[in-house]
C-alpha cells in the first residue's frame, strides 16, 4: 500500500504545483487582455460616439464669384455619410443687377458621390437653373454617398462646377471639396453608438473586460489582503511583544511610543482588547497616575511588567505617597522571579510607608554658621569677639547661626510672647534689643517649628503683609520641597492659587525651579542606601514638577481678603503646620496710631478666629495713649543686670567653654560693666567693645571699665 501510494502522492504535488505554475502564469496575461480589449473598446466608443458624428455633422460655406455683379454661394455638410440618408448641398445666387438672364450651374458628381432624383435615379451630372429675374435665389443639390470607399480615412472629393448665362459659357471653373465616409467607417460608428442602433456588441466587450478586470483585481487585492493580514498579525505579534520588552526593561517611554503606534496604526484589530487595558494601565501606574489603576486586573499575565512600571514610578514619578504605598503592599512580590525587582519594591514599600517628611522639621532655616570676627585690640586668649556690632540687622548672622547661635532665648519676654495669642505690642528704647527679638519670633527662633512666623520691618499694609506671607512660604517650599509630597490634586491647585494671587508667576516658576536642582539638596545624603536616595529625589522631583505644572496652568486669580487668609490657612494645614501664624512687626519709630486703628486692629477677631497673631515692635509709647486702645497686650522689653550677664555669659560660653566670663575681670569689672550698661544691651556692647580697645592685657578692672565709659560720653 506504501509503495502505491507514494507515486499517486508525488503525482498529485506535481499536477498542483503546474496548476499553481499555470494560473500565475495566466493572471498577468488575462489581466494584460482585458486590459488591452478594454481601451480597444473604449477607443472604439469614443471615435464611433463623440469623434466621427461630430466630424459628420460639420458644415462648409463657400462663394464663388461669377462676374461683377453675381455671387454664388454654395454650403452644406463637409462629410457626406454612408447611409441613405440623402445630404443637402444649397446653391444661392446673389445679384447687385438683375439682368433677368437665365443662369445654369453644371454639376459633375465623381464616383463616390450620385445625385438623388425623387423618382429615386441617380444621375453623375445635373444642372441648376436660376432665372435672374430676383436678386437671391436658391436651388438645392440632393447627394447621396455611393458607397464605393471601404477603410476608416475620410475621401476628400472634388465637385466640379461650370457655368452657362442665357446658353453662353461663363468663367465658372470651381470645385467644391466635400469628404466622402467610407463604409468601415459607418459600420463601426454605427455598431460603436454612432447611429440609431443600441451599441449592444461594444456595451457587452466593455463589461466583459471590465469584469474581468474586476475578477482579477478583486482576486490579487484577496490575495494581497491575505498576505497583508498575515504580516499585520504577525507584525503585531512583534511589536506586542517588544512593547512588554520595553516595560520590563523599564523603558517606560518608548513603551509608550509603541503602544500608541499599535492602538492608531492598522495593527489594533489584531490584539486582545483586555491586553490594551491593561498596557494602559501599566503605562499610566509608570507615569504615576495611580487611581486609573486596578490592583488585581494586571496580576495574571503582566506580573513581571506591574512590577518594573511600580519600580520605575517608584524612582521616577511617586505622585501619590499613599496611593503608590498601596498598590505596593497589594502587590504580590512573592511570586515576581526576579530577585533584584522585589527587592526595589520591598524598599520603596518601606520608604513610602513612612509617614513623616524626608527632610524633617528644619524650619526655619537658621543663617550658615560663619567667623566672628577678632577684638579691635588682640588679647591673648580674646581670639573672636562675642559682641563683633551692636545692631540686630549687622548681627543677624551671628546671633542665629548653625551650631553655636548666640542669640539668649531666656529673656522673660521672649519666654512670655511664645506663649500669647492676639495683638501684641512690645515697647523698647532704641537698643533694647527689639530687632533681635522680632527676628526671634519671627525669623529664625520657634518654640515649635510647626508654628508659621514671618517678619516684617516697619509698618506695611495688608497687601505687603500679604505679599511677605506668600514669599515665606514659598521659602518654605524652596527650603522643604519634600512637604509637597503630601498634598493632593485639590491642595496642589490651593497652594498654587494662593501664591499666583500675591507673586508674579515668572518669579514662582523661576524659583520652583532653581529650588527643583539637586545641588541644593543637602538633606539627601542622609539616605541610608542609594535606593532610599533615588525613592526620595524622585518623589521630590514629581511634586516639583506638578506644582510647577499647576502654576503654569492656572488662570489668575483674584482672592478677597478674607478668602486668601482661609486660602492660606488651608495650606499651611496641609503642609504641616498645625498651630498658629505668628506675623512679626518691626516697626519701631514708624509705628502710628492711625496705621495700627486702619490696618491691624479691624482684622484682629477674623485673624484671631484663623489661629493668626500679629506682635508689632515700637519705640515706646505714652501710656495714656496705650491705655486709651482697646483689643491690645502691650509689654515693656526691659533689662536687669542679672539678665544682661546671662546673656553675656551665654555668649562667652558659646565661644570659650568652659574658660568662665569672670576670669575676664578683676574685683568689681564685671558688676561695674553691668551698672554703666544701664539696662541697656547696645550700650554693654559698646562698652564691652570700648575697654577691649584700649587694653592689652587682661584682667579688665573696675577703672578699665569706668575710663571706657567717660571716653564713650
Amino acid at each position: 500500500m506504501d509503495s502505491v501510494g507514494a507515486p499517486k502522492s508525488a503525482v498529485k504535488n506535481f499536477l498542483r504545483t503546474c496548476w499553481q505554475w499555470l494560473k500565475a502564469q495566466f493572471s498577468p496575461a488575462l489581466t494584460f487582455f482585458l486590459a488591452f480589449l478594454f481601451v480597444a473598446t473604449f477607443v472604439w466608443v469614443v471615435f464611433a460616439a463623440i469623434v466621427w458624428p461630430a466630424q459628420n455633422a460639420r458644415f462648409f460655406r463657400q462663394v464663388l464669384l461669377v462676374d461683377k455683379n453675381r455671387i454664388l454661394e454654395v454650403w452644406g455638410p463637409s462629410i457626406l455619410p454612408a447611409e441613405e440618408t440623402a445630404a443637402k448641398i444649397e446653391f444661392a445666387l446673389h445679384q447687385t443687377d438683375i439682368s433677368n438672364k437665365l443662369f445654369t450651374i453644371t454639376v459633375t458628381l465623381p464616383d463616390e458621390i450620385i445625385h438623388s432624383e425623387e423618382d429615386n435615379t441617380f444621375t453623375r451630372q445635373v444642372e441648376l437653373h436660376f432665372s435672374g429675374t430676383l436678386a437671391d435665389e436658391t436651388q438645392t443639390l440632393t447627394l447621396v454617398n455611393a458607397r464605393t470607399i471601404s477603410g476608416l480615412v475620410i475621401l476628400k472629393s472634388k465637385i466640379l462646377l461650370n457655368g452657362q448665362v442665357a446658353g453662353e459659357e461663363v468663367a465658372l471653373e470651381e470645385s467644391i471639396d466635400l469628404g466622402v465616409e467610407p463604409t468601415w467607417r459607418a459600420v463601426l460608428r454605427r455598431y460603436g453608438g454612432g447611429g440609431s442602433e443600441v451599441p449592444l456588441f461594444p456595451l457587452a466587450t466593455l463589461f466583459i473586460s471590465v469584469a474581468g478586470w474586476l475578477y482579477q483585481e478583486t482576486r490579487r487585492k484577496r490575495e494581497e489582503e491575505e498576505k497583508q493580514e498575515e504580516k499585520n498579525r504577525q507584525s503585531a505579534q512583534e511589536t506586542w511583544q517588544r512593547f512588554r520588552e520595553e516595560i520590563r526593561s523599564e523603558q517606560i517611554e518608548r513603551a509608550a511610543i509603541t503602544l500608541t503606534s499599535l492602538e492608531q496604526g492598522n495593527l489594533r484589530p489584531y490584539l486582545q482588547e483586555n491586553d490594551v487595558h491593561v498596557a494602559q494601565q501599566i503605562l499610566a501606574m509608570a507615569a504615576g497616575n495611580f487611581e486609573q489603576v486596578s490592583g488585581k486586573n494586571f496580576l495574571e499575565n503582566w506580573l513581571e511588567e506591574a512590577a518594573a512600571a511600580l519600580a520605575y514610578a517608584t524612582e521616577h514619578n511617586p505622585t501619590n505617597r499613599q496611593a503608590l504605598e498601596s498598590l505596593l503592599r497589594q502587590f504580590p512580590k512573592d511570586k515576581l522571579q526576579n530577585e533584584g525587582l522585589r527587592k526595589r519594591l520591598e524598599t520603596a514599600q518601606s520608604v513610602l510607608g513612612v509617614r513623616e517628611p524626608l527632610q524633617g522639621w528644619d524650619w526655619p532655616p537658621p543663617p550658615p554658621e560663619v567667623k566672628l570676627p577678632p577684638p579691635g585690640t588682640v588679647i591673648a586668649g580674646i581670639e573672636r569677639n562675642p559682641f563683633p556690632f551692636d545692631t540686630a540687622e549687622d548681627e543677624e548672622m551671628f546671633l542665629f547661626a548653625q551650631g553655636r547661635p548666640l542669640f539668649w532665648a531666656e529673656h522673660p519676654l521672649h519666654v512670655t510672647l511664645k506663649t500669647l495669642q492676639g495683638v501684641l505690642l512690645v515697647q523698647g528704647e532704641k537698643g533694647s534689643g527689639k530687632t533681635a527679638l522680632a527676628l526671634a519670633l519671627g525669623k529664625y527662633s520657634l518654640p515649635d517649628r510647626r508654628v508659621f512666623c514671618c517678619y516684617l520691618a516697619g509698618a506695611p499694609d495688608p497687601a505687603a503683609i500679604r505679599s511677605a506671607l506668600a514669599n515665606r512660604l514659598l521659602a518654605f517650599v524652596e527650603h522643604l520641597p519634600s512637604f509637597l509630597a503630601f498634598l493632593g490634586e485639590e491642595q496642589r491647585r490651593l497652594l498654587a492659587c494662593t501664591l499666583l494671587s500675591e507673586l508674579p508667576r515668572e518669579i514662582l516658576l523661576a524659583r520652583l525651579e532653581n529650588a527643583s536642582e539637586f545641588r541644593h539638596w543637602k538633606w539627601l545624603e542622609r539616605a541610608p542606601s542609594d535606593e532610599i536616595r533615588s525613592i526620595w529625589k524622585a518623589e521630590t522631583t514629581a511634586h516639583l514638577r506638578l506644582l510647577r505644572q499647576a502654576v503654569t496652568g492656572q488662570s489668575p486669580v483674584s482672592f478677597a481678603e478674607t478668602q486668601w487668609w482661609l486660602a492660606l490657612q488651608s495650606c499651611l494645614r496641609s503642609l504641616g503646620f498645625e498651630r498658629e501664624i505668628y506675623i512679626v512687626l518691626d516697626a519701631d519709630d514708624k509705628f502710628s496710631w492711625a496705621w495700627c486703628e486702619e490696618m491691624i486692629l479691624p482684622r484682629r477677631h477674623h485673624w484671631a478666629d484663623l489661629g493668626i497673631h500679629p506682635i508689632i515692635f515700637s519705640s515706646p509709647l505714652p501710656a495714656r495713649q496705650i491705655k486709651e486702645k482697646s483689643g491690645l497686650r502691650t509689654f515693656e522689653l526691659r533689662w536687669e543686670e542679672e539678665h544682661l550677664k546671662a546673656m553675656m555669659k551665654w555668649r562667652w560660653d558659646s565661644l570659650y567653654h568652659p574658660k568662665p566670663l569672670e576670669s575676664l575681670f578683676s574685683g568689681q569689672g564685671l558688676n561695674t560693666l553691668l551698672q554703666l550698661a544701664n539696662s541697656s544691651p547696645r550700650r554693654l556692647i559698646r562698652l564691652w567693645d570700648a575697654v577691649l580697645s584700649d587694653k592689652k592685657n587682661l584682667p579688665i578692672s573696675k577703672e578699665d571699665v569706668q575710663k571706657a565709659a567717660e571716653r564713650l560720653q
